[in-house]
């Protein structure tokens, strides 16, 4: 029954993003050919490993920690490669934290926070993750968050 319910539901949100999406110009045909090749490619895998599974089942932690190590090397290069420069309401927190870490205050930014309080919270959650990695000898903050 679940499964039923969900391929309507998914069916129905999969036509609507081919055919009736007016924000974007995807060519219909190609994005079809590649949804389609990947629900294959996904069904092809798992009917091979479904055949593996009392080996998978056997090396389940090392696969694990494998797994999640190569997803943390994606996730940080990722990251990398996504750096930007923060602007008005993200600057002030994320300079703040920085310099709240570095200085002990953050005074540069109280004109800020004095008519904007309400992103002492966001400025506190960074200080906390920069502060621990600054005990680390982090001085990239970007790469902390």
């Amino acid at each position: 029954m679940f499964c039923a319910f969900f391929t309507v539901c998914f069916s129905y949100l999969l036509v609507n993003v081919l055919f009736n999406n007016a924000e974007y110009n995807y060519k219909k045909l190609g994005l079809s050919f590649y949804i389609i090749a990947s629900v294959y490619l996904l069904a092809f895998l798992y009917s091979r490993l479904t055949k593996k599974e009392d080996f998978l089942t056997r090396r389940y932690k090392s696969i694990l920690i494998a797994f999640l190590c190569m997803m943390f090397v994606a996730q940080i290069s990722f990251g990398l490669f996504l750096r930007f420069k923060p602007d008005f309401d993200i600057e002030a927190v994320y300079q703040g934290a920085i310099e709240w870490v570095q200085t002990g205050t953050f005074a540069n930014y109280y004109d800020y926070y004095y008519h904007f309080p309400n992103n002492l919270g966001a400025m506190t959650f960074l200080h906390f993750f920069f502060s621990i990695a600054s005990l680390f000898g982090f001085e990239d903050y970007f790469l902390v968050v």
